[in-house]
């Protein structure tokens, strides 16, 4: 960031007394990456803001945190890109992601995060993936940052979409 100056025109109350009156002391400045190395995993995603590349009638990407695993994001028949984005609303340190498919089946995914620079970093990828279940729990690389975007393969004859995405990380 560069440097700036910042003037605040303040009415009523003592006025500023040079040599007088007294300054705020010097308080300690503690690094907010060095507080989420720290800091206990919580949870973030539900009811988040979401976007998506496309939507099939009735799966709009708001069902895919909505907390309810039986409703789901879908992407619409035609989209041969489908991604969902899920806005934590907070810059967080990623740690896992816990992700439910409408059903189980052998889903691939890429998953990438807008890093504090504002750049997609991808986080997991599991685009060669032999897993099956119908949830999938897998740690992502160390990033900091904010929105979570999930680029997904469904397998023939799933849905493609998802029901459910959960993010582990601290703030």
């Amino acid at each position: 960031m560069k440097d700036a100056v910042l003037t605040i025109a303040t009415t009523g109350g003592p006025q500023f007394v040079p040599g007088v009156t007294p300054l705020a002391e010097n308080r300690p400045y503690c690094k907010m990456r060095e507080d989420m190395e720290t800091k206990a995993d919580s949870e973030f995603g539900l009811n988040n803001p979401t976007d998506a590349s496309s939507n099939e009638t009735g799966h709009s990407g708001r069902l895919a945190n909505d907390g309810d695993p039986f409703t789901y994001w879908a992407a619409a028949l035609c989209d041969k890109d489908p991604w969902l984005v899920v806005d934590p609303e907070r810059v967080i340190r990623y740690r896992k992601l816990i992700v439910t498919f409408p059903q189980a089946g052998n889903y691939r995914f890429i998953v990438e995060v807008r890093d504090e620079s504002g750049n997609w970093r991808e986080a997991i990828n599991e685009s060669k993936t032999a897993e099956t279940g119908q949830q999938r729990i897998v740690e992502t690389k160390d990033i900091v940052g904010s929105k979570l975007r999930i680029r997904l393969t469904a397998p023939s004859g799933a849905p493609n979409g998802i029901a459910e995405v959960r993010i582990v990380g601290a703030m």
